[in-house]
């Protein structure tokens, strides 16, 4: 899906980018650009890719689609792979101790928007952050 998404965008296949590509697909949580060089670093897969690729690279996938980004109070850009036919409407958790990020699946603030539409406004967006100490941490 990536792949077509990407030639349907006019962008080129790369190395890198392919690279790239099977890195993301293999972390579960929100991860930053820092994460992706990490893993690529980790794996041992390419010495020559950069921070400044990696992020121009997540930059391309988000703009077709194949990730969208996740702001976060600490205001280091972080992705997550998009899931087709859903808008990524859910908030996180964040562990104030270990910084393990985990998605919650509902939203308290949907009523609130409905409300808000009526009143005329459009385009409304929200960003609602959770922080506690995880299950591992507090043991």
């Amino acid at each position: 899906m990536a792949i077509h998404l990407l030639e349907e965008s006019k962008h080129r296949i790369t190395r890198t980018r392919e690279l790239i590509l099977d890195v993301i697909l293999k972390i579960k949580s929100p991860f930053s650009a820092n994460d992706v060089l990490a893993a690529i670093d980790r794996a041992k897969k390419s010495k020559s890719i950069d921070f400044v690729t990696v992020y121009r690279n997540l930059h391309v996938l988000e703009e077709v689609g194949v990730i969208c980004r996740s702001d976060f109070s600490d205001e280091m850009a972080r992705y997550m792979i998009a899931t087709p036919g859903h808008d990524h409407h859910h908030h996180h958790i964040i562990c104030r101790s270990c910084h393990q990020i985990e998605a919650v699946d509902f939203c308290i603030v949907e009523a609130q928007e409905k409300v808000l539409k009526k009143m005329g406004f459009k385009e409304i967006k929200h960003r609602l952050e959770f922080t506690g100490i995880c299950r591992d941490c507090s043991k």
